[in-house]
């Protein structure tokens, strides 16, 4: 089965509030207790998703991973109403370093340089 498709990262420690998603269209709700580790609300997460017998039988399925939540489906909204948690994206975006930026912006320039001299001969 394809996870990447949607995710969150959980952050935090709950101090009582409400998680609203929408996944595919259809609303999933979880009640998030004080004192729930961010593994914790990924779990509950996870399980709300797989229990929602509309995404199941679209075939949308949910897992968790400590402190993450991925589904297959796609998920377009969410809003978190508990001030001890936060949602952030789970999925790495690739940085470049200083010496990086260095070394593309050389090679882009012998590129171009070497694209020059070849419409000159």
């Amino acid at each position: 089965m394809y996870f990447n498709k949607s995710g969150l990262q959980i952050s935090g420690t709950a101090a009582g509030g409400t998680l609203t998603m929408l996944i595919d269209g259809v609303t999933v709700f979880v009640v998030l207790t004080p004192g729930m580790t961010a593994a914790e609300v990924a779990a509950a997460i996870a399980a709300a998703v797989n229990a929602n017998t509309t995404l199941h039988d679209m075939g949308i399925v949910a897992v968790s991973e400590g402190d993450k939540f991925f589904t297959n489906g796609l998920l377009t909204m969410k809003t978190v109403t508990d001030p001890g948690i936060t949602l952030s994206s789970p999925f790495d975006v690739p940085a470049l370093t200083g010496l990086g930026l260095v070394l593309i912006s050389g090679m882009l320039a012998a590129v171009g340089l070497r694209a020059r001299r070849r419409r000159q001969a």
